[in-house]
């Protein structure tokens, strides 16, 4: 195998940093294109192995995601802001902002139920689907969303609204 030259590197990594964004539309394209035969082959591939190898595929992952941990966390923590980003934007129908005054801190903002109940709609979601707050919450949202049900306030908005309905939160 030829060895590269430090020039040729330089030019890699500059025509890849270019090209990023065709790159991953491509590879999205065709992962999309190809689903079946990674499914397949993964399945495929696990089916053929013992369970000594199996074993050892696991604790290499284990040993893997340990070494790793950070960038696991900051992984999750990616697909989380961008679930719930997507989540806000399909309830907000565009411009991300508490309805009432308009806060567009992400950090400040949650999800409300119009008509109240909430607490009863998460404890019935834990207990029929075992789908819990956080991000749980916001899968099954993104897949179940009626517009007329939820809404985007900040914390102090959701904080009067219950003060003004009287709703009580049991713990």
């Amino acid at each position: 195998m030829p060895v590269s030259t430090p020039k040729e590197i330089e030019y890699g990594k500059r025509y890849y940093r270019k090209h990023k964004r065709d790159r991953v539309g491509y590879n999205a394209r065709y992962y999309q294109e190809h689903k079946e035969w990674y499914k397949n082959y993964a399945h495929q591939k696990w089916q053929g192995l013992s369970e000594e190898a199996r074993e050892r595929e696991n604790l290499r992952s284990k040993e893997w995601a340990k070494a790793h941990r950070g960038i696991m966390r900051m992984s999750r923590r990616k697909s989380s802001l961008k679930l719930k980003t997507d989540v806000f934007r399909l309830v907000c129908r565009g411009e991300i902002k508490c309805c009432i005054c308009g806060e567009s801190r992400m950090d400040c903002l949650s999800i409300d139920h119009i008509n109240g109940g909430g607490t009863q709609h998460r404890k019935a979601l834990k207990q029929e689907l075992n789908v819990g707050g956080g991000s749980g919450f916001y899968k099954w949202l993104r897949d179940h969303f009626q517009p007329a049900t939820y809404q985007i306030l900040c914390m102090n908005c959701q904080f009067i609204k219950k003060q003004e309905l009287k709703e009580c939160h049991p713990l």
